[in-house]
């Protein structure tokens, strides 16, 4: 009998500070002894899970966060030798790692790829150092390029990069400028998302008038533009914020709109 698809998504919930307009669960500044307690607990829960799932296989991993990339990689052996004992993975499957910018380097992206890693989504959310600062991001854009770089080095060709829209400082002129440098950096996926101010964030207790936000009108504007240039560099329009060279849509995506089955 042909075996039923999953998706796995797996939470490494810390990050080298918290941005103030993040409401994931995610914790910054981890030490070694936490990181490596969660990777226990993460490990046991895997196990104890597995069996439910004994007639499905894997097609998609997505790891998440937080910046998966802070973990040491001890705890990453450690991770995906259960996942990959436990469950039934997919010829193909499509195993995505979150990356902060700011935290990879060429070994630590060699070892992910060595461990199964075969795509790399990237928080890059600007080029224009205003508008990063704004957000609370500790990277550069050379960063960015940089990491683009490294993981093409380690074996990691396929690349998304997720940008923002309708944040601080932003301009039309200034999206337009960071997008056409995404593009000359040729990823395969692009992914353009509007800020919200959730609940609870300090962006949210500030107020979109003292953060000098674009108006909503504006930020329509900016959706529409991003979707032109994107789509006239060759990027197919796949999902309302999501975009592909032909034949890379993300897998992991798609299973979550398309309402398959995941555990996470």
């Amino acid at each position: 009998m042909q075996p039923k698809n999953i998706g796995i998504y797996v939470h490494i919930p810390f990050c080298q500070s918290k941005c103030p307009y993040c409401d994931f669960c995610s914790f910054p500044h981890p030490d070694a002894a936490t990181m490596a307690a969660y990777t226990r607990e993460l490990c046991r829960r895997m196990r104890d899970e597995a069996e439910k799932f004994v007639a499905y296989e894997v097609d998609t991993v997505y790891f998440g966060g937080g910046t998966p990339t802070l973990l040491p990689l001890s705890c990453a052996e450690e991770i995906m030798t259960t996942l990959q004992a436990n469950y039934r993975m997919g010829e193909g499957a499509e195993v995505t790692l979150e990356c902060n910018p700011a935290t990879a380097d060429t070994n630590i992206l060699s070892v992910w790829q060595k461990l199964g890693v075969n795509r790399l989504s990237m928080g890059a959310q600007s080029a224009q150092p205003a508008e990063l600062k704004a957000l609370g991001r500790l990277h550069t854009w050379d960063q960015v390029c940089q990491t683009v770089a490294m993981a093409r080095e380690a074996g990691i060709q396929n690349i998304n990069l997720d940008f923002m829209m309708g944040i601080p400082h932003q301009t039309k002129e200034s999206l337009a400028d960071t997008l056409h440098k995404a593009i000359a950096l040729h990823p395969r996926h692009l992914s353009a998302y509007c800020l919200s101010l959730e609940e609870g964030t300090p962006y949210y207790k500030k107020g979109s008038e003292l953060l000098g936000l674009p108006s909503d009108d504006t930020v329509a504007e900016m959706y529409l533009l991003a979707a032109d240039i994107i789509k006239k560099a060759g990027y197919e329009h796949y999902e309302i914020s999501n975009f592909c060279l032909q034949g890379y849509p993300s897998g992991h995506n798609l299973n979550t709109w398309q309402a398959g089955e995941y555990v996470g």
